[in-house]
């Protein structure tokens, strides 16, 4: 339940900022995002496409954070003591 909500919540504040702010264009960059915008992939975009080559930007900054996420479960997660 906390994930559905986490990705509905991320469809919610695109439309509340205007076109061309880079607030609204680094909101595309999330998954959610990525995935909305799907059909403007290798493309220009629309107005809410501030940055060309957007798709690879947010697929490298997704990966990069989930790395980061992944090495700080196994950092606090980590067996010390296994007898």
């Amino acid at each position: 339940m906390t994930a559905v909500s986490v990705i509905g919540v991320l469809y919610i504040p695109e439309g509340l900022f205007p076109y061309g702010s880079s607030f609204r264009s680094a909101l595309n960059l999330t998954p959610v995002g990525l995935w909305l915008n799907v059909g403007d992939w290798f493309t220009d975009g629309y107005a809410d496409i501030l940055w060309a080559n957007f798709e690879v930007i947010g697929v490298a900054v997704s990966l990069a954070i989930l790395t980061a996420l992944s090495e700080l479960a196994i950092a606090l997660f980590k067996r010390r003591d296994l007898t």
